[in-house]
């Protein structure tokens, strides 16, 4: 008897299993193991050094892992087309020489897509962020501020309609407003499409408020992943992994 779609379909947007990454001897991720619920905002937190960038790089394969099991979407992350329906923002950006609008014309127009609407979705969000006055600037965004760039890799990662959005420090160097449209925006995306975010973040009083689920990860291991009601109950459960480390 064939199975439906649906069953073969996972219920997770994200599945890490037993990743672990060794350098110069030294173990970063050891046996690293969650799963992100699909339709869920995941808070991705710990230490400083305890792994989180690094775990992010590995699922993205932009770092060499000694062995672990990663899938995005249901599809092995060695696979390039797992990463045809995400949506990343980096902790540093990397910007070539260019113009805001070009910029995001050239890697925001990576899918089938019109150009007027990606122009419409620009046009959009510059608003929402207050940068529209950029549109039709010719200043290199290599000489714009940080609060600036943080804007433009979050404006690039939301252009295509992804399935899965994952943020590394998504509102460092954003001012306090800058920081609740940015939740306000991913809200209402979550909302409407049931898009998956899943944010690293030190932050814990500001995703708090938004997430419904979190990973925590000290010493390159997971010591807490599960459901979280409340802003309340996330800052307990991070005070009882501070107090066992």
């Amino acid at each position: 008897m064939k199975m439906s779609k649906d069953k073969l379909t996972s219920k997770f947007a994200l599945e890490v299993k037993n990743l672990t990454k060794i350098v110069k001897g030294k173990t970063i991720l050891n046996n690293v193991s969650f799963s992100v619920p699909k339709g869920s905002i995941t808070l991705f937190a710990g230490e400083n050094g305890a792994g989180k960038s690094t775990t992010i790089k590995c699922i993205l394969d932009l770092y060499y892992y000694n062995r672990g099991e990663i899938k995005i979407l249901d599809i092995d992350s060695k696979n390039h087309l797992s990463r045809k329906n995400v949506g990343y923002i980096p902790e540093k950006e990397n910007f070539t020489k260019d113009t805001f609008k070009n910029f995001l014309f050239q890697y925001g127009g990576l899918r089938n897509q019109s150009l007027t609407d990606l122009n419409a979705k620009i046009n959009e969000y510059a608003k929402k962020f207050e940068i529209e006055y950029l549109l039709n600037s010719k200043v290199n965004i290599k000489k714009l501020s940080s609060g600036q760039k943080k804007k433009i890799l979050i404006i690039l990662s939301l252009l295509n309609d992804e399935e899965l959005f994952i943020m590394d420090e998504p509102t460092d160097n954003l001012d306090p407003k800058s920081r609740y449209t940015f939740y306000k925006i991913i809200e209402e995306i979550n909302k409407k499409r049931k898009a998956t975010f899943f944010i690293c973040s030190h932050n814990l009083d500001e995703v708090g408020e938004h997430a419904n689920h979190a990973i925590f990860i000290s010493n390159g291991e997971i010591v807490f992943a599960n459901k979280i009601k409340s802003k309340k109950d996330l800052i307990n459960h991070y005070k009882k992994l501070i107090i066992r480390s």
